[in-house]
């Protein structure tokens, strides 16, 4: 989840201002305000499972006339831009984006929604002076989690609120293409219209494959967390047609007591030689709760499609040479375009195989390899 951080702050340059290029510091928390870094850097984050957005490949770039590199605004301007938001024309430091974005006719309000600026005003105490915005990621009934950059040392970065802390949540939140709090058809809270692979997160949920958590009667699905590798589990097998299979009573891995979340899942995994776990004393070992990597779900969904033969080695990705583990069920993958993984700013197509794969993206997959596999 990351690690709990409070820090004093140093009230920066407060009151001063910028020209028509903003930009705005990202000072430290206020001693009363405390936040999880879920990620920093954009290597640091894409090998998280936690994406920048292409935003590493474009940051020297100005967008909208803010100030190029490292700066939230040119950063929330940039996301802005990619979903298809023209330039509004704003002056100032993100202080004042609020108040010109209402000016704009945009909704500003207190209600979090994925694809929103969070902003923090001039006068709020998170970031006094200059102001702040932010992109959310994700929304629960009891965090929001933030996107930014920032011109101090902190970078590009994930940030995670509590929504009860009232120093650490934004001033508002702008509103201007993000679903404005409405959900995709029949899914999941935090899910949006319009949001990263809401098409196959809620096919997902339609096929039964995930129901997500449930609280206080509200359905949530947590898409940029990373899945489990219990919880791939069920998904393989929920996605597999959920077939009869009764439990053994001694468990194929030693780390997956009789009994435990998943462990009729798991077991048909191993049953079916899709898991075979990793060799340790006594036996094999599964890892349930650890984050499953890109190469081992490239793995699984390869086993499930019934290992198919290929007419190529040659790699399809840079960091994949021949010779490198799972080599042969990620050019699959490609080849099958259940993957397509990404184009560096080199143009060279790399797939991260040692990254860990977020929940949306699991859906991704699946929702691809379904029409390969069924």
């Amino acid at each position: 989840m990351g690690t709990l951080l409070t820090r004093s702050r140093n009230r920066v340059l407060a009151g001063m201002t910028v020209g028509f290029s903003a930009f705005a510091l990202m000072p430290a928390a206020p001693a009363s305000a405390s936040f999880a870094i879920l990620c920093g850097g954009f290597s640091g984050c894409n090998s998280s499972g936690l994406s920048d957005h292409g935003y590493g490949a474009n940051y020297a770039r100005s967008w909208w006339g803010q100030t190029a590199g490292h700066n939230c605004t040119n950063y929330a301007a940039f996301r802005l831009t990619q979903a298809g938001v023209g330039n509004p024309g704003l002056a100032g430091n993100a202080g004042v984006w609020g108040s010109q974005m209402r000016v704009k006719g945009y909704p500003v309000n207190g209600t979090p929604a994925v694809g929103a600026v969070g902003w923090y005003s001039s006068s709020s105490r998170w970031a006094p002076g200059w102001g702040h915005v932010s992109i959310v990621e994700s929304v629960t009934p009891t965090t929001v989690t933030l996107s930014e950059d920032s011109i101090t040392g902190n970078g590009f970065r994930y940030r995670q609120i509590s929504r009860n802390d009232a120093t650490a949540m934004p001033t508002g939140f702008i509103h201007v293409k993000d679903g404005a709090g409405s959900t995709s058809a029949g899914s999941f809270a935090d899910v949006f219209a319009g949001s990263a692979f809401a098409t196959e997160i809620n096919w997902l949920a339609a096929k039964g494959i995930s129901t997500g958590w449930t609280v206080n009667g509200v359905r949530f699905f947590q898409p940029t967390a990373n899945i489990t590798r219990e919880a791939m589990a069920a998904f393989v097998y929920r996605f597999s047609g959920s077939p009869a299979f009764t439990a053994p009573t001694r468990s194929p891995f030693v780390d997956v007591p009789v009994g435990a979340p998943f462990y009729k899942q798991i077991s048909w995994l191993a049953s079916k030689g899709i898991a075979t776990g990793t060799r340790v004393a006594g036996g094999a070992a599964f890892s349930p709760k650890s984050s499953i990597t890109r190469e081992a779900m490239a793995a699984f969904l390869y086993r499930v499609a019934g290992s198919p033969a290929s007419s190529s080695t040659a790699s399809r990705f840079k960091d994949v040479p021949p010779s490198a583990p799972f080599a042969k069920e990620i050019n699959w993958l490609g080849a099958a375009g259940i993957s397509t993984g990404w184009v560096t700013a080199s143009g060279t197509r790399v797939f991260a195989p040692k990254s860990a794969v977020t929940r949306s993206a699991m859906a991704a997959f699946l929702y691809r390899a379904d029409k390969v596999v069924h």
